[in-house]
């Protein structure tokens, strides 16, 4: 037996589409080094159960399918062969601009398994929910991305791999920034999400006609240390507490970015951050922490909820 598979061995190597759901001719290809990828078909089961004298079920069949998973990643600032930004730019990108697009952008992706044993190629790949992840614990910043998509192939052959990959270097968790109303503020961890509820319609189609988005909902935790009254006044007040939230991520490029810089970096401005709440966290002789919960609100002056904007230093 000579084809059992070693997970470690798997890739991943993902493109952009011009058309929802069809490979590109020419595809062009960057690899997107991955935590998890658990991108797989979906089958929308018919069983049917008729009156027909017995107990039991006589017949199953599958009319449709889609693709669903989730891909989670290192915002990675090293920037791949063939694709002009880095790994954190196409990923916070894909994840959370487009703010006000209904058929959001989609790629296609290819899971070399094996490789060269069980390789899936996944189309019409969109974002149903994004979130970005950072700790102490943790020592990073990760994004996790839930997908929904078109269709699976199978029976290609794997990309090539690039040779720079020893390039690659995870984010460093203090070397993030948060600011908090103009005030620089330490965190344990933080936790940004964008859910944007995709409907997926197969009508009288055996793969998704539609996977368009119907909304854009923002949230953000934060967790520091308790050293003031700061929310527990916050929660007896009446009536809205907003603010604006500012996360600064800072990756090593590693040299694929421009000359005499070292670092990628994500600014992320959050407009307007309405506190919706505060748990106390900590258990008897530790440290007081407060987990601090947001929801994320449309500016009247802007389409978007969020800013992102990338620099290299």
């Amino acid at each position: 037996m000579a084809n059992e598979i070693v997970r470690t061995l798997n890739y991943l190597c993902m493109g952009n589409e011009t058309d929802w759901g069809q490979l590109p001719d020419p595809a062009t290809y960057f690899h997107i080094p991955v935590l998890n990828y658990t991108v797989v078909a979906i089958p929308q089961e018919r069983t049917a159960d008729p009156f027909v004298g017995f107990m039991g079920q006589a017949q199953r069949n599958t009319p449709m399918y889609h693709v669903a998973g989730r891909l989670t990643a290192p915002l990675y600032g090293w920037k791949p062969t063939n694709l002009s930004t880095s790994i954190m730019q196409f990923l916070i990108d894909w994840g959370f601009g487009n703010q006000q697009t209904l058929a959001t952008p989609s790629k296609f992706a290819e899971w070399a398994e094996g490789p060269n044993v069980a390789n899936k190629r996944h189309l019409g790949l969109r974002v149903d929910q994004a979130t970005i992840m950072g700790s102490a614990d943790l020592k990073t910043f990760v994004i996790d991305l839930a997908l929904q998509g078109q269709s699976e192939v199978g029976s290609f052959s794997a990309q090539t791999l690039p040779t720079n990959r020893n390039k690659l270097v995870e984010p460093q968790f203090p070397a993030g920034v948060f600011t908090l109303n103009g005030s620089t503020i330490k965190l344990k961890s933080i936790q940004l999400t964008v859910a944007r509820k995709l409907q997926v319609e197969w009508l009288n189609s055996t793969t998704p006609y539609l996977i368009l988005a119907t909304n854009y909902l923002m949230g953000f935790k934060a967790v520091p240390a308790k050293n003031a009254d700061t929310y527990d006044a916050y929660r007896r007040n009446i009536g809205s507490t907003e603010y604006t939230g500012v996360l600064e991520i800072t990756a090593n490029h590693n040299g694929t970015g421009s000359v005499d810089t070292t670092n990628t970096v994500a600014t992320i401005t959050m407009n307007r951050l309405g506190w919706r709440g505060t748990g106390e966290v900590g258990q008897k002789n530790q440290i007081a922490f407060q987990e601090i919960d947001h929801i994320g609100l449309k500016p009247d002056t802007s389409d978007q909820d969020l800013t992102i904007v990338y620099t290299e230093s």
